[in-house]
């Protein structure tokens, strides 16, 4: 009987991939977005059968994706935007959550910024991104652009560690004071 449920979980992850996939297709996001959808759950497939249904940290199962592109030849860009679109598209969908704004902030800061939209379209295709989501991402990176930051001679002696603390803390001043208007 549970392998039954195996066969039936895995068809259901495979068709996941492919109805992503044939998301990003209909929404006409180039060939490097959508191959990405279709790889963003492949951690999936190396889910332990004793913790199925529930596929707990299948973004954090790069392994499965490196094989997976090791075996086939695909470019660096697409390579790069899958390993990003798999470990980031279940934290994208957990935005709302997020209470504290610099979390927030880092996550949008630790995305790559030349492949940040094609991310946030392949994590759409595999979840619909709900609008409050699209309004934190948006003024996340409003505020990342619009931010001049100046650090002070003096934090330069403290450290690179500082510089960054300082550095988010501007950003996410600027967020706050966004969010507020």
């Amino acid at each position: 009987m549970r392998e039954k449920s195996s066969i039936k979980e895995s068809a259901t992850v495979f068709d996941h991939m492919l109805e992503s996939f044939d998301r990003a297709k209909a929404n006409g996001y180039d060939y490097t977005t959508a191959i990405a959808t279709l790889l963003h759950d492949i951690g999936k497939i190396a889910t332990p059968e004793e913790i199925l249904p529930s596929h707990i940290g299948h973004d954090r199962r790069t392994d499965v994706l490196d094989r997976f592109l090791a075996r086939h030849r695909f470019s660096a860009e697409i390579e790069k935007l899958s390993r990003i679109t798999l470990r980031n598209h279940m934290k994208v969908h957990d935005l709302a959550k997020i209470k504290k704004h610099i979390k927030v902030i880092r996550f949008v800061r630790g995305i790559d910024k030349n492949y940040f939209d094609r991310f946030i379209q392949a994590a759409n295709c595999d979840s619909a991104l709900t609008p409050e989501q699209i309004r934190i991402l948006e003024t996340a990176r409003k505020a990342i652009k619009e931010t001049t930051i100046e650090v002070p001679k003096e934090l330069s002696k403290k450290g690179k560690e500082a510089i960054v603390n300082f550095v988010e803390q501007q950003y996410t001043r600027k967020y706050i004071e966004l969010i507020r208007s």
